[in-house]
């Protein structure tokens, strides 16, 4: 009575559920692009430099300026001008799925970059 009986499945259980949570956060990293410990993220933070962008400020696909995006400030490629104004913003070392159209507001110009 009360005896358990080892029929030997028991020592595997473990193992396979540490190498599935192994396997999910794996996944997560290749789909959606977390970093992994240690490294830096990619297209880091900056802090904003040189001129805001206003509707003056000529702008050229190709051209590097620092992105507002949720509170900071990041480096981008302008992709494209928009005719309503905005700009088609391409965020370095970031994958494309982030571009977006950005208003000139969140723009700056930085001969730092």
């Amino acid at each position: 009575m009360g005896e358990r009986r080892d029929d030997g499945a028991s020592k595997w259980i473990w193992p396979l559920v540490i190498l599935a949570g192994m396997l999910a956060v794996g996944w997560a990293v290749v789909e959606y692009g977390f970093p992994a410990v240690g490294y830096e993220t990619p297209g880091a933070a900056t802090e904003p430099t040189g001129e805001p962008v206003t509707a003056d400020t000529a702008i050229h696909p190709g051209m590097r300026l620092q992105v507002q995006s949720q509170g900071s400030w990041y480096v981008g490629r302008v992709v494209s001008v928009n005719d309503d104004g905005t700009v088609e913003i391409h965020y370095e070392s970031w994958d494309s799925r982030y571009d977006e159209d950005v208003p000139r507001d969140r723009l700056r110009v930085s001969d730092d970059l």
